[in-house]
């Protein structure tokens, strides 16, 4: 769940009532909104402005019950990756003890940023905090539409992954992509799968589809016997 379209007090405490009375679980809550606000700006407004709704969020998400905050961190045109991967250690390192005080891991999720790029950046943030409250949350299709091996980055980040993100991508000539249905696309969910197991992962598959509001519960159903599928292959 996204908390960008979900800040407003009033909003947030009408779903938590839901969820509540649904008996709903969820996973995570993802800060969308940070792709305003960047945890590795120089800009020190800008920065003291992202950790504020990192702290919201956690807060929130440790009241929904997710057990894990997603964070976007969008690359500031203002710092080399490298000065951007120092800057947000730094932002991150502030918020590590509100986190584990929330019981909430915050998921540092690759969206193609290039502070973020590769397994090798992901694992050179978490490796500096050392925190069980700061790990990863991989998406293998946005791995897949930047030239990435997903199977070899989630072999790579082993027990650094919190959450995968699963989602296929069908490549539409040498420059456009689009999301399809698990199984319709052009990743190679059988070595996929493989580092997956391999990494004695035990965590959610958020399993990402395009589908609209009536074919939502049909699409999720196929997702779900794909995966069945492959677990038995």
């Amino acid at each position: 769940m996204d908390l960008g379209a979900m800040r407003a007090h009033q909003t947030r405490m009408r779903l938590m009532e839901i969820a509540q009375r649904l008996r709903l679980e969820f996973s995570s809550v993802c800060l969308g909104v940070l792709w305003n606000y960047s945890l590795a700006s120089p800009e020190s407004g800008q920065r003291e402005e992202a950790t504020r709704i990192v702290r919201e969020g956690i807060a929130f998400a440790a009241a929904l019950g997710a057990s894990n905050l997603l964070l976007p961190v969008k690359q500031p045109t203002s710092a080399s990756p490298q000065r951007a991967r120092e800057i947000l250690i730094a932002s991150l390192l502030s918020l590590l003890d509100a986190a584990k005080a929330c019981g909430v891991v915050l998921a540092l999720e690759n969206v193609g940023e290039s502070l973020l790029f590769t397994w090798e950046n992901l694992a050179e943030v978490v490796d500096a905090l050392g925190s069980t409250s700061c790990r990863v949350c991989y998406d293998v299709g946005n791995a897949f539409i930047h030239g990435l091996d997903p199977a070899h980055e989630l072999k790579e980040l082993k027990a650094r992954v919190v959450q995968i993100h699963l989602k296929d991508i069908r490549r539409l000539g040498t420059s456009r992509t689009v999301v399809v249905p698990l199984g319709a696309g052009h990743l190679d969910w059988l070595t996929i799968w493989d580092a997956i197991r391999s990494g004695d992962y035990r965590g959610f598959l958020v399993v990402e589809v395009p589908a609209k509001k009536l074919e939502a519960k049909r699409v999720a159903g196929t997702s779900r016997e794909f995966l069945l599928n492959l677990s038995r292959s």
